[in-house]
């Protein structure tokens, strides 16, 4: 995902409104159950189920690049019309403005389900670990992603959990960055054997949502020890905003902008959004990370956007 992408999904997720979504209601589209979807199965061959979901996509690309909110919604309506088994179709009803999360619950699970019957059970036996690299798999990946991420946010962590790492096995290289998303929930459930076993396999990454989660992990089983201070400094000199976003020196804005760019102010906002419950419900943690800074000097990059 891009980082555009990402950042609307954020804010969509948290129930905040981009300027695309604001304005009156919008009309959804009468969504077809698993019967139908079954059913348009059945009716079709192989070849026309391929040629109706194509057909249907296109209405879905075309809609990612139309600017009216209500056409998108009719777009999406019109592709589940030509093809229920249409997963970007859910995925968009879904991301579509200011709804309640468990209708967006419900709509991921659609485009989970849809996804699954086009692809068909062999697919995810022959395909395992190529997942994405296959465009046909994308819109069913996007679902899941959408899925668990709810779930995440309304507290089911495990059942996350089990839907991020099976993405993992269907999708190794995890272009869509589900690692992150499963370090967050792991923070959470506080699984620290988990968490150590996510770093091992990852081990190549920087970035500030991995490093400050090895810093909180350290922190969680040595405390304020010598290798605890060392990783924080190692976290902020991969982003010393974040401080202030955790501490409460400065409020997490409704909105994220548009892109995020690595050890930004931006991405110090991006990672507390999502990531500030675990440190304020580790005991000590917020005073250690206030006192500890405390000597730390701002990196010479980021001084004029400090």
């Amino acid at each position: 995902m891009s980082d555009r992408k990402k950042t609307d999904k954020k804010n969509q997720k948290a129930g905040k409104k981009t300027s695309a979504s604001k304005g009156k209601k919008q009309v959804q589209p009468e969504l077809p159950d698993r019967k139908t979807m079954t059913e348009f199965l059945s009716t079709l061959d192989v070849a026309n189920q391929g040629d109706s979901l194509i057909r249907a996509q296109e209405l879905i690309y075309q809609a990612w690049e139309t600017e009216k909110a209500s056409k998108r919604i009719e777009l999406a309506g019109e592709a589940l019309r030509i093809s229920p088994l249409c997963a970007d179709a859910y995925v968009l009803l879904a991301d579509e403005g200011q709804k309640p999360i468990e209708e967006m619950i419900a709509l991921y699970a659609k485009g989970v389900e849809a996804g699954e019957l086009a692809l068909g059970g062999q697919a995810f036996k022959e395909d395992k670990g190529m997942f994405w690299q296959m465009i046909e798999t994308r819109p069913y990946m996007r679902a899941r992603e959408g899925l668990a991420h709810m779930l995440l946010m309304t507290g089911k962590k495990e059942e996350a959990a089990k839907h991020f790492y099976e993405m993992l096995e269907l999708n190794p290289d995890d272009n869509q960055g589900i690692r992150y998303l499963l370090a967050t929930c792991l923070q959470e459930l506080d699984d620290r054997e988990r968490l150590r076993q996510l770093f091992k396999v990852y081990k190549e990454e920087m970035n500030t949502l991995w490093v400050y989660a090895e810093t909180l992990l350290s922190f969680r089983e040595t405390g304020a020890s010598q290798q605890s201070q060392k990783l924080l400094q190692k976290a902020w000199d991969t982003n010393p905003h974040v401080r202030a976003y955790l501490t409460g020196e400065k409020s997490v804005p409704e909105m994220l902008p548009e892109y995020v760019r690595d050890g930004s102010e931006e991405d110090a906002i991006d990672y507390a959004m999502g990531n500030i419950f675990a440190w304020v419900s580790t005991p000590g943690a917020i005073e250690w990370i206030v006192e500890a800074t405390l000597s730390f000097k701002m990196p010479e990059e980021t001084k004029g956007s400090a």
